[in-house]
């Protein structure tokens, strides 16, 4: 049986396909079905388009000649259905909601909610009955899976239970033969005990040997690269050593050419003192000896007027 938003319902067999109702007014998205009766959830076409969506379950006869007929409409004002499952033994019918409810419904349909489950935090999306209807499986959006026994409510009248003996009867050739089975696979588990005792301790043996070879190699190899160490910490001071000295060579030479150039540059200071005082000494008597010159040119020329 499968119900579409096209307002159809099939009734699917092995050997044809028949359409059994279609009402374009309405958009089905869950069914259920039994010999006769159709439960369908849906919404009526023009109130979707309204945005309205007011969710009806509605109760057909799909053998009724006309389409109207034999059908009834049932509202649900609580919360929308998803899914639906349906209980022929108990008479009743399971519906997971948008809410995450599962409601039972008896039968007759008029009765309304027999009982209602909060289950899930979010929608309904699958439910399902057993065969013998014994155990019910939702599915929701919330990604939980809850498993429900299906019993019956109890009435006044007790039923009488059935219980079984917890005694087995077995013949004395079955029992000496498993007590035979049972020893046999008590020695094979004393032997294999015995040989993973064995295989430990030689591995327990082994791990030792290996870890004492392990152990001389560190330790010469430890040796060897203290060796080395030390020869190349002993390199390191005595280059330290002739760095410092060269250091302290080229130290005591720059002092000693600093105050030989020192020296060069003061005897070069006195002898360009001791030329400009002797130049200056010929310039005054050059000075003197020409203004006496002209001091003689200009009486000359006087007692010759």
């Amino acid at each position: 049986m499968t119900c579409g938003f096209d307002g159809s319902i099939y009734d699917w067999n092995i050997k044809e396909m028949e359409n059994d109702h279609t009402d374009k007014k309405y958009q089905y998205h869950a069914c259920v079905a039994n010999d006769k009766p159709v439960w369908v959830v849906g919404a009526h076409t023009q109130e979707v388009r309204d945005n309205k969506k007011p969710i009806r379950m509605r109760e057909m006869d799909l053998s009724s000649q006309h389409a109207e007929a034999g059908v009834s409409d049932y509202e649900c004002t609580e919360s929308a259905p998803t899914c639906l499952a349906l209980g022929e033994q108990h008479r009743m019918l399971l519906a997971g909601c948008d809410d995450g409810c599962v409601r039972v419904y008896a039968f007759p349909m008029q009765g309304g909610i027999n009982e209602s489950i909060m289950a899930h935090c979010g929608s309904v999306a699958r439910i399902c009955l057993t065969y013998e209807e014994s155990m019910l499986f939702t599915i929701g959006d919330d990604g939980v899976l809850f498993i429900y026994d299906v019993k019956e409510k109890e009435t006044k009248q007790s039923k009488r239970e059935i219980t079984f003996s917890e005694e087995i009867l077995i013949s004395t050739s079955e029992l000496e033969e498993k007590n035979l089975t049972i020893q046999t696979l008590k020695a094979k588990a004393e032997e294999l005990k015995v040989d993973m005792d064995f295989q430990d301790k030689r591995r327990h043996i082994k791990h030792d040997e290996k870890k004492r070879d392990l152990s001389d190699v560190f330790r010469v190899d430890s040796l060897k690269q203290a060796q080395e160490f030390e020869k190349l910490w002993n390199a390191h001071l005595d280059q330290e050593k002739n760095f410092t000295e060269i250091k302290r060579d080229t130290i005591e030479k720059h002092k000693s050419e600093s105050g030989k150039f020192e020296q060069d540059f003061l005897s070069q200071l006195r002898q360009l003192d001791q030329k400009i005082a002797a130049g200056k000494s010929r310039y005054e008597s050059n000075k003197i000896e020409f203004a006496n010159r002209l001091r003689r040119t200009g009486s000359s020329s006087r007692s010759d007027v």
